[in-house]
């Protein structure tokens, strides 16, 4: 009897993120990642991505945006339940089968906030212009806020609508081409495009800077005259490393924005109580890893001022005897001890 012959191994597939834990990003990173994307996408992901930073939301949340759940007149964002990570789940027989925490979480902009401009430019009669430069004219695409239905469109499904033409399935071909939200996939491509972008200039940047980097490796390697091959190398990264402006682009992906609300919103002074309004978490417990843990030199901003930033929007003036928001401490009976150290380490930092 001939041996059995073992079925080779199916080669393991690369990670989603190969660099770990989505970026956590400082005001000014934000601002060159969202100048970035004016650069390299076209304006209704621009609009996506900044409502995904301003709400907390993921990206599946924004994607299923509705224009129904936009009042440019009083200035607020509704996040309906049904768009949320903790919606319930129904049987059957139309019985729910899970305990849903999602609520409705409505989004008070101000007047002057970034996010809320944005959304009155696309519904003028003008809309978003498109301002990609390496794209022809004719493949520029302006966008306008549309009066119903989602605001995200995303391509219909071309495949499915020719084969329905060629049955004769009525039925089908209108659920081909009935409209349709973009999905995530189509976003992580967008935000991909971008990190190239800053990749390409980080090359160019080294590049340009080639005669000063083999300048400091050669003096290295005059101090250690016993180096090896392997240690130029890993000398020579270090070395390209300092010289790297947009390093951190790489682990940027769609979370990036709700993690970095986060963390900038502590680094503010917010309690985790008004954080989880903003992260729309189940618990305090699930909003922990988001904040505490990096402490940053800077002053953080809350995330609609961060786009009108980058937007380049006149800063709206400050008074002497505007309040700052009152600090408390969230008493959850799972986290008060641990919520109450990192404020108190934050407040004895400050003090220092």
């Amino acid at each position: 009897m001939k041996p059995e012959q073992k079925k080779p191994k199916e080669p393991k597939k690369e990670p989603k993120n190969p660099y770990g834990q989505a970026a956590d990003l400082t005001e000014e990173q934000m601002i060159t990642f969202l100048d970035a994307c004016k650069q390299k996408l076209a304006p209704f992901y621009r609009l996506l991505v900044c409502i995904m930073f301003v709400t907390g939301g993921r990206v599946q949340e924004a994607c299923f945006t509705e224009r129904e759940n936009i009042d440019l007149t009083k200035g607020k964002i509704t996040v309906p339940p049904g768009n949320q990570k903790g919606k319930p789940k129904h049987d059957s027989n139309g019985n729910v089968i899970n305990k849903p925490y999602a609520k409705t979480q409505v989004y008070e902009l101000p007047s002057d906030d970034g996010v809320l401009t944005l959304l009155r430019q696309a519904a003028s009669s003008d809309g978003l212009k498109d301002e990609r430069e390496d794209v022809r004219k004719c493949d520029k695409r302006d966008y306008k806020l549309p009066e119903s239905g989602y605001i995200f469109r995303g391509s219909a499904k071309v495949v499915k609508a020719k084969k329905a033409c060629e049955d004769g399935d009525q039925e089908a071909l209108k659920r081909a081409t009935a409209t349709c939200a973009i999905v995530p996939a189509s976003v992580d491509a967008a935000l991909g495009r971008v990190k190239d972008f800053l990749a390409l200039k980080d090359k160019q940047h080294l590049d340009s800077k080639k005669d000063e980097i083999d300048e400091e490796l050669n003096k290295w390697v005059a101090e250690n005259p016993g180096s090896t091959e392997e240690g130029k190398k890993q000398r020579l990264a270090e070395i390209e490393a300092t010289y790297r402006q947009y390093d951190w682009a790489k682990k940027v992906t769609s979370h990036t924005f709700k993690r970095s609300g986060c963390t900038q919103l502590d680094s503010k002074g917010f309690t985790p109580g008004q954080i989880l309004h903003y992260s729309r978490h189940a618990s305090i417990d699930d909003l922990s890893p988001y904040i505490g843990k990096t402490r940053r030199s800077e002053v953080r901003a809350y995330p609609g001022s961060v786009i009108s930033k980058a937007l380049k929007l006149p800063e709206k003036r400050k008074h002497d005897d505007d309040e700052k928001p009152e600090k408390k401490v969230c008493t959850s009976p799972t986290s008060s001890t641990t919520m109450s150290n990192i404020l108190s380490e934050y407040n004895d930092s400050d003090s220092d």
